[in-house]
């Protein structure tokens, strides 16, 4: 009766060594992996990082240029105002608010493509 509890105890052992070695190999297992979602989750903060400060030097040249318009619509409207007080011929306004109406598309254009680029990346 002796050697079969000893045996029985023996194999309860070796079952339980079993199980001890197949936790340790599950955990080095996922040791591994967690271990690669941490080099993925650094190389994907990265690349966010990398894009929102691409994103936000786009957007400032975007900025830069919507000030530019902005400034070319406030001087329309002083050519105006001086041709309308009589500063202004009629001719010389047309052709300085063609000049400035010129250099506004050409601010639009830029503008829109800046903000096309801006959605492009949030997207």
């Amino acid at each position: 009766m002796q050697k079969a509890a000893r045996e029985a105890l023996k194999a309860r052992v070796a079952t339980e060594d079993a199980r001890a070695r197949a936790a340790e190999a599950s955990l080095a297992e996922g040791t591994r992996a967690l271990e690669e979602l941490r080099e993925r989750l650094e190389a994907v903060q990265g690349e966010a990082a990398e894009e929102e400060r691409a994103l936000r030097e786009e957007l400032g040249v975007a900025k830069a240029h919507a000030q530019d318009l902005a400034l070319g619509i406030d001087a329309m409207r002083l050519q105006f105002a001086d041709f309308e007080s009589g500063a202004l011929t009629r001719e010389a306004w047309l052709e300085e608010l063609e000049a400035e109406m010129e250099a506004v598309r050409g601010l639009s254009v830029v503008l829109a493509g800046h903000l096309s680029q801006v959605g492009c990346m949030v997207i």
